[in-house]
Formats: structure tokens, sequence, C-alpha cells
């Protein structure tokens, strides 16, 4: 049967104190059966669902365990794949500047008419552009 609800000018009936009768609690929705028994619905629902969380947070330890240790490695993955692009980009922006120091070091040297300099900067330049193209 649905629980109606309806507005208090629409009871008709006193509450009674004795005799089985819900006893008179005063002004208030409580006075009324119907909403006290649907209040009492709404809590013995409430409390199955407090019961079933309850089991479940306490009866699936083994799985909560699990997923947190899953959870973790998974963080820890994907912080570490992070961590490697990072260091893969910082190295081939280091072999790009070792490169462009070296050529510049190497005009540098051809300008100066340093031959020696110019040719090991030359070869440095050359490992650099090897390293950086890898």
């Amino acid at each position: 049967m649905p629980l109606t609800f309806r507005s208090p000018l629409q009871y008709r009936t006193p509450m009674l104190g004795a005799a089985g009768m819900i006893p008179s609690l005063g002004s208030g929705p409580w006075m009324y059966p119907e909403i006290l028994i649907g209040m009492i619905g709404c809590l013995n629902v409430c409390l199955s669902i407090i019961t079933k969380c309850f089991w479940y947070l306490t009866g699936n330890l083994v799985y909560r365990v699990h997923w947190f240790r899953s959870k973790a490695l998974r963080d820890r993955w994907k912080e570490e794949v992070e961590m490697l692009q990072c260091e893969a980009e910082w190295t081939r922006n280091y072999f790009q500047s070792r490169l462009n120091f070296w050529s510049d070091r190497q005009q540098t040297a051809l300008r100066s008419d340093e031959i020696g300099i110019a040719y090991y900067a030359a070869q440095q330049r050359q490992i650099y552009h090897w390293l950086y193209s890898i």
C-alpha cells in the first residue's frame, strides 16, 4: 500500500493514548500514524543500506587491500613513465645544447685560424649530432 502524505488539516481522527493506540506526543509530524510509519520505513531502508555498506567495507577486506595495492602500483608506473619521458627530453635538450656549443666553438676557431681546435670541435659536434639524432 503506497504511503500518501496529507495535510494535517485533513486528519479527522483524534490520537488516543490508551488501548493500544499510538500515544499522543504533542504537536508535530510524529503525531500522525501514516507519517510515523513512513518515517520508520525510511529508517529501515537507511539501516539496510548502512548494514550493506558496513558488510562491504568489512567483508571485502581482501579485495580492498588488493585494489589499493594495484592502484598504488599503477600510480608508481604512471609516475615512472612520466619521469622517463622527461629524462629523455632533458637528454635530447642537453645533446642539442652541446651540439650548438661545439658548432659555435668550431666557427670561432675557424675565424681565428686555430685549425687544431676547429678539428676537435668538429669531432665533438659530430658526436653530439649523432647522439642527438638517435
